[in-house]
């Protein structure tokens, strides 16, 4: 384990590294469903990997690039598939944490595990504003995660 990494990112890999067998039994399984089983997804939430992006003041860890990599790689080591799926996740945590308080607040106020963002960056929409708010149009394929 590198210095660079706190001990709260640590134990989120440790945890990880004992679910190993259960992920790559799940990989095995993820092939023929098309998705990652939902027991093991819900199994590798508990870890407290989709959390390592989420600002601390909800519950999260707030993981800097290193931090994030060292956990994709160890899910990887068990479910390269749900490591892709824990990647955008992150990424869409990460983005949220750029945004102002109050969409944190909308997203996470309820606590760092209770929600998981799957993010598109690539944007195919418009938004108008009307009265009232505003008005959304646009195509949009599948998204990982979501």
């Amino acid at each position: 384990m590198s210095d660079h990494i706190r001990p709260e990112i640590a134990a989120v890999i440790e945890r990880i590294d004992e679910l190993r067998p259960e992920l790559s039994a799940a990989g095995r399984e993820g092939e023929e469903l098309r998705r990652i089983p939902v027991a093991a997804f819900d199994a590798l939430a508990e870890t407290g990997a989709f959390t390592i992006s989420v600002p601390t003041r909800f519950g999260g860890l707030a993981a800097n690039t290193g931090e994030a990599h060292a956990v994709a790689r160890a899910i990887a080591l068990g479910d390269g598939s749900a490591a892709w799926v824990h990647g955008i996740l992150d990424s869409g945590a990460w983005v949220l944490a750029l945004m102002d308080d109050r969409a944190q607040q909308d997203v996470w106020g309820g606590g760092a595990g209770t929600s998981f963002i799957s993010i598109v960056l690539a944007p195919s929409s418009r938004a108008d504003r009307v009265d009232g708010g505003y008005r959304v149009t646009g195509r949009w394929g599948y998204g990982t995660g979501s």
